[in-house]
């Protein structure tokens, strides 16, 4: 299924799409070093746990 980008378009006006564009990319950024940490996380307590 593509994504509808005519519609994307027709709903937001450029200002509105580039601004939900970077909310979108802040948010999967975030959610992305989140993941990061929880893996360092995880492996700081496996090694100090042998």
């Amino acid at each position: 299924m593509k994504p509808q980008i005519g519609t994307d378009e027709r709903r937001f006006k450029k200002d509105n799409k580039d601004y939900f564009y970077l909310v979108f990319i802040r948010v999967y950024l975030c959610q992305r070093e989140a993941g990061w940490l929880k893996i360092l996380e995880n492996l700081c307590v496996s090694v100090l746990k042998k």
